[in-house]
């Protein structure tokens, strides 16, 4: 309490670093992304879950390679 927005702290103090993973109850928590930091935000009632456990499960989305050929305009 009193040192400031918590997204700006979580930087601030380190607690988050370029390669890592952030999970957050709020929209806000993508901004990590800024720092290349994988971050998303989450439900209330899911974030308690994992706060309980210990353990979030992720569905990771299947990739697609695009090749572009000539010029881009």
């Amino acid at each position: 309490m009193g040192d400031g927005v918590c997204h700006q702290i979580v930087v601030e103090r380190g607690l988050v670093s370029p390669g890592g993973l952030a999970v957050g109850a709020d929209s806000h928590t993508c901004t990590y992304g800024a720092l290349n930091v994988f971050a998303f935000g989450i439900g209330s009632t899911d974030m308690s879950g994992v706060m309980l456990t210990g353990k979030l499960w992720l569905r990771v989305p299947g990739t697609m390679k695009v090749h572009i050929r000539g010029p881009m305009s």
